[in-house]
């Protein structure tokens, strides 16, 4: 440790530090932090997982070199439970902290902070308001990480009075949603909202609520939102909307507030589970943001049941996104869709979407009804995706193509804008691939192009070559192709 903390110090150009996940014991991190103090180049700095919190001189002494690392932009003190020492030890590392006005990145969750008192919150609330270039700031309030014998993960209550000490810090920076707290009570999202600027452009709520959420919490929460007049982007993804249907037909109806959006996130949110009234007001709300760009639905297991097969992407599809004209963006990848992807609601509303720029339709198992006995959905998909005429990324991976080569091949020629195309792991069918292959010709403006997992070179052998020479003249045609992947396939099995 000495010696390698002593080759650290003469680094002395050394823009990026990461001694995370190692095993160095308190005194160990102690001769690591006091060679810093030379690196005056340094900008990213991480000591996630280092045992600081029990060096309480090893914090004393970070907190008096850091001001002397003006070129540091990102810190990193990740589950190194600083929180769980003294309050004077804190102090001075926030003493430290106080005097980075260049800092944009601080990442302190899981340190036990809080949990000597409110002292700690208090001297870091201070130091975050001298950081005014600070855009990220991380901190886990309800799970904090220690280091102590026990080893074990500790849950801490704050209450609402500390959390507003740290939000009213940030209000003079451009940081988004510091804290993930749960938002439990309309009276908690009121207040937390409150102490954001009305300036903020981007909020992020991934995994705050839950099926148990009150509708009453969304409603507020959307109500609160209308006040930013500059939000452009929300993330509402891992919340499990799916199995809370008054909270999903809360948050339907309060889009209305934030028509302004132009990028919506709603990944993992089990939509797949809502029953058709919930559906088709949670459409009908998504229908009325005309600004919208970018929407994410991906994982979200539309998987229909046998006795009502289609109904929540039909609905969410001839209610909602058909309406949304001005997307460029729409990620539906991973939801599980059997024969719900391929319904006449999602191919109308793709028709509609003249603008749109990037498709994402990976794995969900679209073979499935591009099998013969669903002929007429498979064609009606593909060939609304054969209308999106400025499309420029489309990832079909993970579909099982199968034998349905010569539908897929028919959309392609006429994509003549893609850069970026994957059709990766669809076991295309030997018998298949110089159809799809001969498609690809026309893809002249292709950058990416993945092929992998595939039977490119399977068949016999004069079935082969013709594939492999098909494939030659397509990618002959693609000047500027920078990536190419056809890994996994059968090329050279029978010297093709």
């Amino acid at each position: 440790v000495i010696a390698l903390s002593d080759a650290i110090k003469n680094q002395v150009h050394l823009t990026e530090l990461d001694l995370s996940d190692n095993s160095a014991n308190a005194l160990g991190i102690g001769f690591f932090v006091n060679s810093l103090h030379q690196l005056k180049s340094l900008r990213t700095l991480v000591l996630n997982r280092t045992p600081l919190g029990i060096n309480m001189q090893s914090s004393i002494d970070l907190g008096q070199i850091l001001p002397q690392l003006t070129e540091l932009v990102s810190l990193n003190l990740q589950y190194t439970a600083i929180g769980s020492q003294s309050a004077g030890a804190f102090a001075a590392l926030t003493s430290g902290l106080a005097v980075l006005s260049q800092l944009q990145t601080l990442s302190l969750d899981n340190a036990y902070i809080g949990s000597q008192g409110n002292t700690d919150l208090i001297n870091l609330s201070h130091a975050l308001k001298n950081m005014t270039a600070l855009k990220y700031f991380q901190l886990l309030p309800q799970y904090t990480y220690t280091t102590k014998p026990t080893d074990t993960y500790t849950q801490i209550t704050f209450d609402d009075t500390l959390i507003h000490t740290v939000n009213l810090a940030l209000q003079s920076t451009n940081t988004t949603l510091p804290i993930t707290q749960a938002l439990t009570t309309s009276e908690r999202v009121k207040n937390y909202l409150s102490f954001f600027p009305k300036s903020t452009h981007s909020f992020v709520f991934s995994n705050f609520f839950d099926a148990t959420t009150p509708a009453n919490t969304l409603t507020s929460l959307m109500n609160g939102l209308s006040e930013f007049k500059s939000l452009t982007s929300l993330d509402l993804s891992n919340n499990d909307f799916g199995h809370n249907l008054p909270a999903a037909q809360a948050l339907g109806d309060g889009f209305r507030f934030i028509l302004q959006l132009e990028s919506l996130f709603l990944t993992n949110n089990t939509l797949g589970a809502l029953d058709d009234s919930s559906a088709s007001l949670f459409a009908q709300g998504l229908a009325k943001l005309q600004n919208l760009k970018t929407l994410s639905l991906a994982q979200n297991y539309f998987n229909s049941s046998d006795s009502s097969p289609n109904s929540v992407i039909d609905t969410l599809s001839i209610q909602g996104l058909k309406h949304l004209i001005n997307l460029e963006v729409l990620d539906l990848s991973a939801s599980s869709a059997s024969a719900s992807l391929g319904t006449s609601g999602l191919s109308t509303a793709l028709v509609k979407m003249k603008n749109l720029r990037e498709l994402y339709l990976g794995s969900n198992a679209i073979g499935n009804f591009l099998s013969p006995g669903y002929t007429e959905n498979s064609q009606r998909l593909m060939k609304a995706i054969a209308t999106l005429k400025h499309l420029t990324k489309l990832n079909l991976q993970g579909n099982s193509i199968d034998s349905a080569g010569s539908v897929l091949a028919d959309s392609l020629k006429t994509l003549v804008t893609l850069t970026h195309l994957d059709l990766s792991q669809n076991n295309i069918q030997s018998s298949q691939c110089e159809t799809v292959g001969e498609s690809l010709g026309s893809l002249v403006e292709l950058e990416v192009l993945n092929l992998g997992l595939n039977e490119w070179g399977g068949g016999e052998l004069k079935i082969a070559n013709r594939q492999i020479q098909t494939l030659g003249k397509s990618l002959s045609r693609m000047p500027k192709l920078t990536f190419f992947d056809i890994t996994n396939n059968y090329i050279g099995l029978l010297n093709a």
